[in-house]
């Protein structure tokens, strides 16, 4: 039997998250991601709205320990989680994760995920996310500066 496994996506907007997200997910994995509270629920199109990111991550949060809880095999948090205190916010799913014999993947970009050269080139990430969340290029370089890479599983929990 396959262990269950819980994959928290890390990077920019652009960086291909989502994409590797739906590869890891397959047919029995669960994607739990704030953007989903940022969609419209009649047009399905993706609405941004600062006053709801606070709530967007703790629903995120939610499903994510739900999905724990009832043994989903694969749960994917898929989210940029590109800061410290990011992370953290993730150490209650982790210790529930950990509970119940989940193995923890930190997934981040490297040249196994996407294009390497363009996972922090802001030009780049800007023109492959103007399609779906249309995030502004003053705010990807800004993800960029702030981006702390190699955030461990121990890291949190310390």
């Amino acid at each position: 039997m396959n262990k269950k496994k819980l994959y928290v996506m890390r990077g920019v907007a652009g960086s291909g998250k989502s994409f590797i997200a739906r590869k890891l997910a397959g047919s029995r994995g669960v994607i739990c991601s704030a953007d989903d509270s940022h969609l419209d629920p009649e047009t399905g199109e993706y609405n941004w709205k600062p006053e709801r990111v606070k709530f967007s991550h703790q629903e995120c949060r939610n499903k994510a320990l739900k999905c724990v809880k009832n043994g989903v095999p694969i749960v994917i948090i898929d989210n940029t989680n590109i800061k410290r205190w990011e992370m953290f916010q993730l150490k209650p799913v982790i210790l529930l994760a950990i509970e119940h014999n989940y193995e923890i993947i930190i997934k981040e970009p490297d040249p196994t995920w996407y294009f390497y050269k363009t996972a922090f080139n802001s030009e780049k990430l800007f023109q492959r996310n103007l399609n779906t969340h249309r995030v502004p290029l003053e705010t990807i370089k800004k993800m960029i500066e702030d981006y702390v890479p190699n955030i461990t599983v121990k890291d949190i929990l310390e």
